[in-house]
């Protein structure tokens, strides 16, 4: 009888490890789905910021040729009034004023 009460004591205790186990792997499994549902939501704000970066770097890019459209407007007006600046005096005394 001695054996029989080891046994059924060895057995209650590894019915205890296994209880403790599994809940262990319970709440491991609740974290874990914690950590796949904020990392979801990390995704979901990356993919957020990549189209706003990605629609910053469009308006950027646009605002840029503007500026160049413009830069070579004004340096041909300014090319224009230097050729008539330069111009000028030589006309003037060649039609003798």
């Amino acid at each position: 009888m001695h054996s029989e009460a080891l046994v059924l004591l060895t057995t209650d205790a590894e019915w205890a490890r296994i209880t403790h186990l599994e809940g262990a792997f319970d709440q491991m499994d609740k974290r874990l789905g914690s950590v796949e549902a904020r990392l979801g939501s990390v995704e979901t704000r990356l993919g957020s910021l990549e189209h706003q970066v990605h629609d910053f770097r469009l308006e950027v890019q646009a605002d840029f040729r503007d500026l160049r459209v413009e830069m070579r407007e004004r340096f041909r007006w300014v090319l224009g009034l230097l050729v008539v600046a330069i111009l000028s005096p030589a006309v003037l005394r060649l039609l003798g004023r």
